[in-house]
């Protein structure tokens, strides 16, 4: 058991402990008696024990991480994880198109004889399972590899039978290296586009294409580094985000699994095996701060909210993309407008009150400078005509008597009544309030009369 096993008997009363599969020896020191004491503990996690973790005494010797694109089973085994979120923090959900095993078929080709074959693969990359190629040729006995990745060739009795028969097995892929996007870095971008065009596919400009790394344990003198595998999942439908939304709870889309255009081996050099899987379940799932809103209208202190997605990434399933937010009755625009209307109406009616008052005290003073400027010219007689004769009637109030002819054309204006005091003390004579009139001007229809009569002076 090493030494260690030694280690852990003289502190464990001389007894072997054996720790479960995932956890490690680990040595520490007792603060209170300063001896060393031997745990199990488990490591981090996303890490597995290594094969010699009896030998190792820190998480840093005993542990180590899985790669990118895996996940840890029990600490023991790094696995192909179906939801993986990469280190720019694109998230992927490939549970679905990695529940199944597929199988494609290569190009037909025949032998010099005109003997029809064609390469078969078979690709799983669902934890725990294998797919199994077969070799049925070989005087009649029959024997099978299993792999994450195989080929096999499929050759037929002839051109018209359809019996087939099984031949030269090959593994592709034996374990998972990684799973990375393509914009994982710089220098990784670069050589993934040129190994795209190489075979036949466009571009990855935008980034989003995950790319599964596979490598096998056996090797050759063509491939001292073993064969390579590579499994390319590309968004299905990027041109059309709109449509791939509708059918993103569409389970059944497995998408179509595809050799590269311009090697129908599925392999340019002999080595490296590529890949294309493109579905619309292979599109990143949209992170909360890609989705752009739009506002609808607000009504009733509500309104509808719309979600869309980017381009580049698929609504999460069960998703809501409408919501309903409160809302003020007035946006701030609003409430910005009513206070400049409200601010300029309030400004007019306080001009329109000051010059009010202003054209009130206006008024006011030229109406007193008219009074004034009237009163002094005001004349206390009036002239009387050649044919006019002075008299007095019994009111004490002169008249002026003229013709008839004359006092055709005359007004008489009102004056001012005096009260008459009664002539006989004796009998009382109720005081008259009569009203106080201005002198009577009597004016002709023409402009040619414009003497004032004295005061106290009536027409006869």
């Amino acid at each position: 058991m090493s030494r260690y096993g030694d280690v852990s008997l003289s502190f464990m009363e001389r007894r072997c402990v054996t720790c479960p599969p995932g956890l490690f020896y680990e040595s520490r020191l007792n603060e209170t008696t300063h001896q060393e004491v031997i745990n199990c503990t488990a490591c981090p996690i996303n890490t597995i024990v290594v094969s010699d973790a009896h030998a190792a005494r820190s998480v840093p010797e005993a542990c180590i991480p899985c790669e990118p694109g895996t996940k840890a089973i029990n600490h023991s085994v790094c696995v192909i994880d179906t939801m993986p979120t990469t280190t720019n923090g694109m998230f992927y959900n490939l549970t679905n198109l990695l529940s199944r095993n597929r199988t494609i078929e290569g190009t037909k080709l025949f032998t010099s004889s005109g003997l029809p074959y064609q390469y078969e693969y078979h690709l799983t990359l669902n934890y725990g399972d294998h797919v199994r190629c077969l070799d049925t040729l070989n005087n009649g006995v029959s024997y099978a590899i299993e792999s994450l990745i195989c080929r096999h060739t499929t050759v037929r009795e002839s051109t018209i039978s359809e019996n087939k028969f099984y031949t030269q097995p090959l593994r592709l892929a034996d374990r998972l290296i990684k799973a990375i996007p393509t914009n994982y870095s710089k220098e990784f971008w670069s050589e993934v586009n040129a190994n795209l065009t190489r075979a036949g596919w466009t571009r990855d400009d935008i980034g989003t294409d995950l790319h599964y790394i596979f490598n096998t344990y056996a090797s050759s003198i063509n491939c001292p580094d073993g064969r390579w595998s590579v499994v390319t999942f590309r968004c299905g439908l990027a041109q059309d985000m709109w449509f791939a939304n509708l059918f993103v709870n569409d389970t059944r889309d497995m998408g179509t699994l595809e050799l590269p255009p311009a090697c129908p081996t599925g392999t340019c050099d002999g080595c490296v095996y590529h890949f294309m899987w493109t579905s619309i379940l292979a599109c990143p799932i949209c992170s909360p701060a890609q989705f752009k809103r739009f506002y609808g209208e607000c009504k009733y202190g509500t309104r509808y909210v719309y979600l869309t997605a980017p381009e580049v990434c698929r609504i999460p399933r069960g998703m809501q993309t409408r919501e309903i937010q409160p809302c003020p009755l007035l946006t701030a625009g609003q409430y910005v407008a009513l206070f400049l209307t409200l601010s300029i109406i309030l400004i007019l009616g306080f001009v329109i009150f000051i010059c009010h008052r202003r054209n009130k005290k206006l008024e006011y003073k030229y109406m007193k400078l008219i009074q004034s400027q009237e009163g002094r010219g005001q004349p206390t007689s009036c002239a009387l005509d050649e044919h006019e004769e002075d008299s007095v009637d019994s009111f004490g109030r002169r008249s002026v008597q003229r013709s008839s002819k004359t006092n055709a054309n005359m007004q008489l204006e009102p004056t001012s009544v005096t009260p008459v005091k009664a002539i006989n003390p004796v009998i009382p004579v109720p005081k008259l309030q009569l009203p106080i009139l201005g002198p009577i001007l009597f004016k002709k229809n023409d402009d040619q009369d414009r003497q004032p009569l004295p005061e106290n002076e009536v027409i006869g």
